[in-house]
């Protein structure tokens, strides 16, 4: 028996098949792990592992009850370049999460201890070990889980898998998962679990309308090719000159002449560059921390890369990623667990004047990415049918100099675990970058409001980098 629950009724019993028809957008993202982060936390010798991982279980089973598809499989409807999410009975039981024992004398034996890690600020090299994850086994499966999780177990610690398929949801929505898993994995601890359905049930509830992914399933009609901006965009820069052509070293051959670089700007510095930049004009009212932050990366990396010689004016391609949650009419919930983020190219002076011409050029461009665009977008890939293709030609519109990604404003170190677990020490990406483009990672704010910097460049760059005046003015290099 299979059901396909309307938004505003109770969820099927877990007795039934579950079918979430996916949008446009879904249809859009990678069919991968993308979205894919270590946890780790400090174990006690004298904590009983086990124990640990069986509250684990116990919160993932909760949290699947109360967001099925998150349980569930990535399956093809049939229809060519069609999917679903499909959630069978026996995927309601919080068995996707691995147990995974790394411990000195397992018979499995990581060679890493807590300790270590910690003393070397969770290296990302290491963190993106394959033993950590199950992903490169499921990626060989017909049917793709949404959700990758395993418990490592290391000497003096725990390092917690966590990977979603992009196609299931964005990662504002995995933030919003991922706080209720917590607090549902912190309710398993029976000392603790009054308390939270006392004074916290309300503020992580599951509303329908959370679920809903119906107000992204058709957009605007007769939409053409180009009548999305991107498209207009990529035609209008084809006349530009390439930057990469100025590159100060020749371009990578492969990853390996790539370097995750590893930095990090305080609380204070944000606000303090904010208001450094703001003094060109009266933008202290309205210029964000973000947009400061995102212009000082744009200007060092690209110092850090490309010639500054007398070739003229340069120009190219900021890809960042948008959320739509708040600007769709009527606005989508902020807890909204789908896709509604876009990667959204704005062309910029590779050496602008200023670092505030350049935070102002990002600032405005947020005005186009608006409802219109959005309904745009899905009304032309709702118009394609299978737009397979479709996403790679899409993807190649961005055409990135520099990526970012922003994960400051996430809450995750905000997350309490409860029991022997608590607040985590760190989080880093699980997935190693597979291609050559630059890019940074703004990783989300930590308890004490300090941001670390993943900055993926080429080597003889981030040594450039590190040494460039204007970058370490306001950010702290962290030596692995």
């Amino acid at each position: 028996m299979s059901s396909s629950t309307p938004p505003n009724q109770a969820t099927p019993s877990a007795t039934e098949t579950l079918i979430t028809e996916l949008t446009p957008l879904d249809h859009l993202m990678p069919r991968t792990y993308v979205i894919s982060m270590n946890f780790s936390w400090p174990v006690s010798r004298r904590s009983n592992i086990e124990d640990i991982y069986k509250h684990l279980k116990l919160g993932l089973k909760q949290t699947i009850k109360e967001i099925p598809f998150l349980g569930g499989s990535v399956v093809s409807t049939g229809s060519p370049g069609k999917f679903c999410i499909e959630t069978l009975p026996e995927d309601f039981e919080g068995n996707q999460l691995i147990f995974n024992d790394l411990r000195t004398g397992s018979g499995n034996s990581w060679p890493h201890s807590y300790k270590s890690l910690r003393k070397a600020r969770f290296p990302s090299a290491l963190l993106t070990d394959d033993c950590l994850s199950p992903v490169k086994g499921y990626m060989t499966q017909e049917k793709l889980p949404v959700i990758a999780t395993q418990a490592n177990f290391i000497d003096g610690g725990l390092i917690l898998h966590l990977s979603v398929l992009h196609t299931a949801c964005d990662v504002l929505a995995w933030n919003n998962i991922l706080s209720i898993l917590s607090k549902n994995v912190k309710a398993s601890w029976p000392t603790e679990a009054e308390v939270v359905l006392d004074d916290d049930l309300q503020d992580y509830k599951v509303l329908p309308s959370f679920l809903d992914r119906s107000p992204l399933m058709r957009g605007n009609l007769n939409v053409e090719r180009m009548d999305v901006r991107e498209y207009k965009l990529q035609l209008a820069n084809s006349k530009l000159e390439d930057p990469r052509n100025h590159l100060i070293d020749p371009p990578p051959n492969s990853i390996t002449e790539m370097e995750i670089a590893l930095f990090c700007i305080s609380h204070s510095k944000l606000g303090e560059l904010r208001d450094y930049i703001s003094i060109e004009s009266s933008a202290t009212s309205w210029l964000t921390v973000n947009d400061a932050l995102a212009a000082l990366m744009w200007c060092c990396v690209n110092r850090a890369r490309i010639s500054k010689g007398d070739q003229g004016l340069l120009r190219g391609n900021l890809s960042v990623a948008y959320d739509g949650r708040t600007v769709l009419d009527p606005p989508l919930p902020k807890s909204f667990m789908g896709n509604s983020s876009l990667g959204f190219p704005i062309t910029l002076d590779i050496h602008p004047r200023s670092i505030f011409e350049t935070a102002l050029a990002i600032s405005e461009s947020r005005n186009d990415f608006n409802d219109k665009h959005i309904r745009d977008i899905i009304g032309f890939l709702d118009g394609l049918g299978d737009i397979t293709e479709e996403r790679v030609s899409y993807a190649k519109t961005l055409n990135p100099i520099l990526v970012i990604s922003n994960l400051k404003d996430m809450g995750f170190y905000e997350q309490d675990w409860g029991g022997s677990l608590g607040f985590q020490d760190a989080l880093r990406m699980a997935n190693p970058f597979l291609d050559c483009i630059p890019r940074v990672v703004p990783m989300p704010a930590q308890r004490n409001g300090n941001v670390d910097l993943i900055v993926w460049i080429e080597k003889s760059a981030a040594k450039r980098l590190r040494q460039d005046e204007t970058w370490n003015k306001w950010i702290t290099p962290v030596f692995e």
